[in-house]
Formats: C-alpha cells, sequence, structure tokens
C-alpha cells in the first residue's frame, strides 16, 4: 500500500491521499534516532509498539495544510520522540528537537500551515 505522501506526490490532492493512506500496526521506533534518520510516518494511521529507550524516535512527513496523521505510542513506560521534517514545528518545538509523545498516549498531528504541525493529545 502506498503511504499519503507517495499518493500525494502522484498528484492525488491531500484529502484523498489521507483518506487511501492506510494504517499500519507494531513499527519500531529508530533507536536513538534523529531527525535525519528516524522512521517516516507514511500511513494516516501508526501505531508505533516497539520503543526500547526513551527518545526512540519517527519523523513525521513535510507538513501541508489539511494534512494529518494518528500516531499511537503503544509503550507504556517509554516516550517516542515525533520529529517534523525540515524546518517544520511541532507545538511550536523545531522539528529537529522533536515532540515528546507520552507513554501510552495517542497524537493526532494536524497541519494547519506549510510546515507547522499541532498535536491533540489522548486522555
Amino acid at each position: 500500500m502506498y503511504g499519503v505522501q507517495e499518493l500525494a506526490a502522484a498528484g492525488l490532492p491531500v484529502a484523498a491521499a489521507q483518506a487511501l493512506g492506510g494504517s499500519v500496526d507494531a513499527v519500531t521506533a529508530t533507536a536513538s534516532g534523529t531527525q535525519s534518520n528516524s522512521l517516516l510516518i507514511a500511513n494516516t494511521i501508526t501505531r508505533v509498539g516497539t520503543v526500547a529507550t526513551t527518545g526512540d524516535s519517527v519523523v513525521l512527513p513535510y507538513a501541508v495544510p489539511g494534512a494529518y496523521f494518528i500516531v499511537a505510542n503503544g509503550s507504556q513506560t517509554k516516550f517516542v520522540t515525533v520529529f517534523g521534517s525540515g524546518s517544520d514545528t511541532v507545538n511550536g518545538i523545531a522539528g529537529a528537537t522533536g515532540f515528546p509523545l507520552p507513554p501510552g498516549k495517542t497524537g493526532i498531528f494536524v497541519a494547519p500551515a506549510a510546515a507547522k504541525w499541532t498535536v491533540n493529545l489522548s486522555a
């Protein structure tokens, strides 16, 4: 299955790409990852099932207005770092710094504007 980025790059409108973007369960966060080498989130819904140590990470695609991604941290004890791509920010945090997604929480990452992600955390 193609991810949202591939569908949008092929000319599909963002909303349609999101609808077809699919989901993936139990990906492994990149150990000691950085913005440049972390696993790229390619599906609309992703559950990070393996977080070996706090700070293991994933990276969001470039923020395009109207895009959204749901990322669930399957670890009950460790934070997963969610980076933005390039100069994108996540809740005002520099993409290269990353957003700490708490253990057992799900974040809905929404791009209201280019290069800007906002996140709403589950209770």
